[in-house]
């Protein structure tokens, strides 16, 4: 018996570490597709959310607060100049760098002259943005 176990022994190990081989291979491309099925879901998210803030606008608050923390809708110039040019009052929710951005500002104040409340401090005196603002 004990060298019947002696002589198996090595094959049953062999195919014991195949089988552990085999097992790492899948499990690892089953990480990689689940990897890659959450980016493709990330990147159709941003596809929607921007779709939706051109044509719902005032939704961005809403959208603002339910957004992921590793991608803030309120830094994607993008996102945030489609929400402003449906309702100039998003520009409020738009992260500070984006609210001192001239095309950002501009369409917000153009949407909605009390936008103008929520330009950053160093272009609430620009001749052009107070023009757009108050419609001349």
């Amino acid at each position: 018996d004990s060298t019947y176990i002696s002589a198996v022994a090595p094959a049953i190990i062999l195919a014991i570490l195949d089988r552990l081989d085999i097992l790492e291979e899948v499990t690892t491309a089953a990480r990689a597709m689940r990897e890659a099925t959450e980016e493709y879901i990330r990147m159709c998210e941003d596809d929607l959310i921007l779709a939706a803030c051109k044509h719902y606008g005032r939704d961005f608050q809403k959208m603002r607060a339910a957004a992921d923390a590793d991608a803030p809708l309120q830094c994607d110039r993008e996102i945030v100049l489609a929400a402003v040019q449906q309702a100039g009052y998003a520009l409020q929710f738009a992260d500070p760098a984006l609210r001192a951005d001239r095309e950002i500002v501009l369409a917000a104040v153009r949407e909605d002259r009390w936008a103008l409340r929520y330009v950053a401090p160093e272009l609430r005196s620009d001749r052009e943005i107070v023009r757009a603002a108050i419609g001349v």
